[in-house]
């Protein structure tokens, strides 16, 4: 269904078989850490749509929070929960992947970023912190937690995505010998 401001709700079909596509999710997870327009791959359904994606997202989460220092009526929690949330759902993903063995589970990539998951739960814990305080304290480490959690997803991302460039040929040499 399509929404003339450009919302799109998806449900899923039942009745067509979704087949798991790496490649796909390849794609996307370079688009994330390259900060890249996913929407750009999809030009011929839609047009792309403008704005900051994946990892610079974290700039403009910085800027939003430095605003406050000045301007603290514009507190808005939405942003750093839409983080968290992503960071739950990333976690998900990381874990589909290592149970289908797409990443080796003891390579440790996921608990890795499970940390990201908690770091991300723990700025969103600040910022309820922060409306209730206006400690700028506290919004000071916000800011400093939010660069070092951009950083340290970054370095954790490259390594699934250098991990999966080569696994997914690894099980297909394996599933051709087997």
């Amino acid at each position: 269904k399509y929404d003339p401001d450009g919302l799109r709700l998806f449900s899923l079909d039942e009745t067509v078989s979704y087949t798991f596509d790496i490649d796909a999710v390849l794609e996307g997870l370079e688009d994330y850490v390259l900060s890249q327009n996913t929407s750009e791959r999809f030009r011929m359904l839609a047009e792309p749509i403008g704005g900051v994606f994946g990892c610079a997202t974290y700039r403009c989460l910085i800027e939003a929070c430095i605003q406050l220092f000045v301007h603290p009526e514009w507190y808005d929690i939405r942003p750093v929960h839409v983080l968290w949330e992503h960071k739950v759902c990333m976690l998900a993903r990381i874990r589909y992947l290592e149970g289908e063995g797409y990443l080796n589970v003891a390579d440790g990539l996921g608990d890795l970023y499970a940390t990201i998951e908690m770091q991300a739960r723990t700025l969103r814990m600040m910022m309820l912190k922060l409306r209730v305080s206006r400690d700028t304290e506290i919004l000071k480490r916000i800011i400093q937690k939010l660069e070092h959690l951009a950083q340290d997803e970054g370095r954790i991302l490259m390594c699934v995505l250098e991990t999966l460039r080569v696994m997914p040929y690894i099980k297909r040499k394996e599933a051709l010998t087997s």
